[in-house]
C-alpha cells in the first residue's frame, strides 16, 4: 500500500484514516493470510492475544519510508529524533543517504505521532510492509512448533500445520526466500561426540549454557567455560574459550637456543566474538553458537582451523544480554518479542513537558565508555536508545569491559566481532560521527572487503562495508568503537546479519535461514582469522576456498576446495576508503562525484547539530541533577 500525494492537500484527511482502519487485504502481502482454526493448537495465549488485538485495533505495523533527496533524509531524521525519546515509534532501520529507505515500526500509541509526521511531509513515498507484526511473530512460532511436532512423531498434525504454513508463504520472491534452504545447509554442520543442539531453531538461554557446559565436559583440552559476571536478574553471563591448551608457539630457527621459559615469552592471541547484545536479535546468538561448534569440530580435521586454534584463543559469548533475551521470548506481543534493551530496574527521567516517565532497560550498545551519550542515544529511560545513567552503569557492559581488560588478556586481543541483526552490513570503526576513522582504516577495511567477498561465494549474499555512521546513522557508546579506541584491538567489526534490507521481516529472521546465515558468516570470519595470523607473523596454513553460486543453490551443496584463493576485492582510492562508503561491487568514483559536494555540506550541518545536541544534553544532565537534589 502506497502513501503518495496524488490529490490536492485538501484531500489529505482520508490518508490518516488508513492508519486507524483494521488490517486490510492485499494480494501482494505475505502477512495478511486468514487465521486458521488450527491457531489454537499452539496455546490459547496466541489466539486470545490475536482476538484482543483485532477488537481493540492495537496492531503494530511496519512502514518503509523512501528518500529521494537530502530534504527527505532530513525529514526522516526528524522522526528519528522523536523516536529516540520514546519507544512508541521504533526505527528498525534508518536512512542516511538519498535513495535509501527507513523501516519504522509504529505502535498503537505512536499512531498519532506518525500521522502528524505524514501530514507535515505529505510528499514522502511510504509503504506499509508489515500490516500486523504479531502475525509475523506468530508465523515463526508456528514453524518451530510444526518442526518440533514432526520430530516427536506427530506426523498427521505436522502435515496439517505445514499445510497451514504454506498459506503464509505465498510470495515466491527471492527477496523473501533467497533460495537458502536448510536441506543442503545442514550437511555443513560438524557432528560432535556426546553433544547435540537443535540447529536451525531458536532456543532459550539455559539451553545455550547447557550446550557450552557439555562441550567443556567432552573436550576439556580444547574448551573452557568462562563466566564474565551476572545480570540484574542474577543470570550468569557465560561463554567459552576455545584453543589448544598446549600453547604451541613458533619455534626459533635454532632450536638449541630456545629459552626454557618460552611459553611465558608470548601470550596466545585472543579473538573475541559476542552475540545477542540486543535482546530481539536472536539470529546473532544462534550464529555465535554455530561458530563454537565448528571450531571445536574442526580441530585435527581442518588444517587451517587446527593451526589457528594452536595459536589463537577464541573467546565466544553467544548471549551478552540474557535477561533481555529471555524477556523477549516470554510473549508474542510485539512490544515484548521486539524488546531491545536489558532489564535494568525502573529508572525515571523528566520529559520535555515537565512530566516524569519511568521505564526499565538500558541499550547495552550505548553504555560503553566511548563518547558516551553524545550521538544516536538518549538520556530518557523510556527510549530504546537509553544510554544509562553513566558509562558502564550496566553489569553486562561492565562485565565485558572487565574481562577484556584483565591482565591475562589485556594487550592480546587482535580481533573483536560483535554480531547483530539486521541489514547485511560489515561495519568497522568509528560510528559515533561522520568521517571519523582510525589510523589503520585502510587495512581494517581491506580485510572486511575480503571477508564479505568470501561470504558472497557461499550463497551469493551481499554485504556492504563501511562505518556505522555512513551505513546507518551516528551512534556513540558502542562496544566495537570502545574496543578499538580503549583496547587498541586491530580488527574490530560490528556485523549486521540477515535478512537483507529489502526484506520486511526485520529482526524476525525465518528459522530456515538460521543455518545458512551461520555458515556464510563463519566463512567470512575465517578471513579475519587469517588476518590475525598474518598480522602477528604466526604460522599460517592456506585458507581453502568455499564456493557456491546463488544460481545453483537449490540443486547443489556448498563444496570446499583445498586450494588457496585470494579474494578479489576492489578497495578503491585512499580517499574513497576514508569516506567509509566504498563497497565491493559498488559504483564508480564518477557516479558518486555529482553527489559528493552536496553530501559534504549536509554532513557539515549535521556535525554542527551534533555539537549543539552535546551542549543541550550537558545542560539537561545538570538540570536532572538539580531536580534530584530537590
Amino acid at each position: 500500500m502506497l502513501f503518495r500525494r496524488p490529490f490536492p492537500s485538501s484531500f489529505l484527511p482520508p490518508l490518516f484514516l488508513l492508519l486507524v482502519l483494521p488490517p486490510f487485504s492485499s494480494p501482494s502481502s505475505n502477512f495478511n493470510a486468514s487465521v486458521s482454526p488450527m491457531e489454537g493448537n499452539f496455546g490459547n495465549a496466541f489466539s486470545e492475544n490475536r482476538q484482543n488485538q483485532q477488537k481493540n485495533g492495537d496492531v503494530f505495523r511496519v512502514f518503509r519510508i523512501f528518500t529521494e533527496n537530502w530534504s527527505d533524509v532530513k525529514a526522516v531524521r526528524k522522526l528519528s529524533e522523536i523516536a529516540k525519546e520514546n519507544a512508541e515509534v521504533d526505527f528498525w532501520l534508518e536512512s542516511t543517504h538519498p535513495g535509501q529507505f527507513a523501516d519504522v515500526m509504529v505502535s498503537p500509541e505512536g499512531k498519532e505521532t506518525f500521522q502528524r509526521f505524514l501530514a507535515e511531509y505529505p510528499h514522502l513515498h511510504v509503504e506499509m510492509t508489515v500490516d500486523d507484526v504479531q502475525k509475523l511473530i506468530m508465523r515463526d512460532e508456528f514453524q518451530a512448533e510444526a518442526k518440533r511436532t514432526a520430530q516427536k512423531g506427530g506426523a498427521k498434525r505436522a502435515d496439517a500445520e505445514e499445510s497451514f504454513l504454506r498459506s503464509w508463504r505465498r510470495d515466491p520472491s527471492p527477496a523473501v526466500d533467497n533460495g537458502h534452504k536448510q536441506s543442503y545447509a545442514f550437511d555443513q554442520i560438524g557432528q560432535l561426540r556426546g553433544v547435540d543442539y537443535p540447529w536451525g531453531e531458536y532456543t532459550g538461554y539455559s539451553e545455550m549454557v547447557r550446550y557450552m557446559r557439555t562441550l567443556e565436559f567432552y573436550y576439556p583440552n580444547l574448551v573452557q567455560l568462562v563466566q564474565l559476571g551476572s545480570t540484574h536478574e542474577g543470570r550468569s553471563i557465560e561463554g567459552v574459550k576455545i584453543g589448544y591448551n598446549g600453547q604451541i608457539f613458533p619455534q626459533p630457527s635454532n632450536s638449541e637456543h630456545k629459552p626454557k621459559n618460552s611459553r611465558k615469552m608470548r601470550k596466545k592471541r585472543v579473538f573475541w566474538i559476542d552475540g545477542n547484545m540486543h535482546a530481539r536479535e536472536w539470529a546473532s546468538g544462534h550464529t555465535a553458537l554455530f561458530i563454537i561448534n565448528q571450531l571445536v569440530w574442526a580441530y585435527e580435521k581442518d588444517p587451517f582451523l587446527t593451526n589457528a586454534l594452536n595459536h589463537i584463543d577464541f573467546v565466544i559469548v553467544p548471549c551478552t544480554n540474557p535477561d533481555g533475551f529471555e524477556y523477549s521470548r516470554s510473549s508474542v506481543k510485539p512490544q515484548i518479542r521486539l524488546w531491545r534493551k536489558n532489564r535494568s530496574p525502573e529508572q525515571c527521567s523528566r520529559t520535555i513537558w515537565g512530566g516524569i516517565h519511568c521505564c526499565r532497560g538500558v541499550d547495552l550498545n550505548r553504555n560503553f565508555d566511548f563518547h558516551w551519550a553524545e550521538t544516536g542515544s538518549s538520556l530518557n529511560a523510556c527510549s530504546n536508545l537509553f544510554a544509562g545513567k553513566k558509562a558502564f552503569s550496566e553489569p553486562e557492559a561492565k562485565a565485558i569491559a572487565d574481562f577484556l581488560q584483565d591482565e591475562e588478556i589485556k594487550g592480546s586481543v587482535d580481533a573483536f566481532i560483535t554480531l547483530h541483526t539486521y541489514a547485511q552490513l560489515w561495519i568497522h570503526p568509528f560510528s559515533h560521527e561522520y568521517q571519523s576513522f582510525p589510523n589503520d582504516v585502510a587495512k581494517v577495511k581491506s580485510l572486511a572487503l575480503s571477508a564479505t567477498a568470501r561470504l558472497r561465494e557461499v550463497y551469493g549474499t551481499n554485504y556492504k562495508v563501511g562505518t556505522g555512521a555512513d551505513l546507518l546513522s551516528p551512534a556513540s557508546g558502542g562496544s566495537d568503537d570502545w574496543a578499538k579506541q580503549t583496547l587498541g584491538v586491530k580488527f574490530v567489526y560490528l556485523v549486521e546479519l540477515r535478512p537483507q534490507l529489502r526484506v520486511s521481516n526485520g529482526f524476525i529472521l525465518r528459522q530456515e535461514e538460521l543455518v545458512p546465515t551461520a555458515i556464510e558468516t563463519f566463512e567470512a570470519i575465517k578471513v579475519i582469522i587469517q588476518g590475525v595470523l598474518v598480522e602477528n607473523v604466526l604460522p599460517s596454513v592456506p585458507l581453502p576456498s568455499f564456493g557456491i553460486s546463488m544460481k545453483n543453490a537449490t540443486n547443489s551443496q556448498p563444496k570446499s576446495f583445498l586450494s588457496t584463493v585470494t579474494a578479489k576485492t576492489t578497495i578503491g582510492t585512499t580517499e574513497q576508503i576514508k569516506k567509509g562508503t566504498t563497497e565491493e561491487g559498488g559504483g564508480t568514483a564518477e557516479e558518486e562525484g555529482g553527489k559528493e559536494e552536496e553530501e559534504k555540506q549536509w554532513k557539515k550541518k549535521e556535525r554542527k547539530k551534533q555539537l549543539k545536541k552535546k551542549e543541550k544534553k550537558k545542560k539537561e544532565r545538570k538540570r536532572e541533577k538539580q531536580w534530584k537534589k530537590k
